[in-house]
């Protein structure tokens, strides 16, 4: 009798099994790779933006006193901004986002930042303009906290 050559059933099955897993790993690991991605590039424009708003605050191109609004940094439609007044007329800095990530500061929105002249954050009292230091990126199930 004539030995066929070829796979198994069972062969193959454990191929087909190696392989789905393999590709399902990759799968969630790269998942997980590009909203870790989109997070720390969101925290790094963001932190960019922060100390281009102080050293922009300190010049105080605009001379406004110390309890008044000196730069904005904007967020319109996932584009960072950097403007003297909360309608951007002249952008002196800006910054695209990633897609599908969020920055909130004390747990609201980001609308804006204001910083007075001596590079400190105020509130101008202006509503979507926050007063805080503490900041939340979250992409998907990815979560990044820190104070500016």
């Amino acid at each position: 009798m004539k030995k066929e050559k070829g796979f198994t059933l069972i062969e193959l099955m454990v191929v087909m099994v190696i392989s789905i897993t393999t590709v399902l790993g990759v799968g969630v690991l790269g998942g997980y790779w590009v909203n870790n991605s989109k997070a720390l590039s969101t925290q790094s424009y963001f932190l960019e933006g922060v100390n281009k708003a102080r050293a922009l605050a300190l010049r105080n191109l605009s001379g406004v006193t110390s309890d008044e609004a000196s730069i904005f940094l904007v967020n319109d439609k996932n584009t960072l901004k950097l403007c003297q007044k909360e309608i951007c007329e002249n952008v002196y800095w800006q910054a695209d986002l990633p897609s599908k990530v969020d920055i909130k500061i004390n747990n609201q929105e980001f609308h804006c930042l204001t910083f007075n002249n001596q590079g400190l954050p105020i509130n101008n009292g202006n509503n979507n303009c926050v007063l805080a230091q503490n900041y939340e990126i979250t992409s998907s199930n990815i979560k990044i906290e820190g104070v500016f």
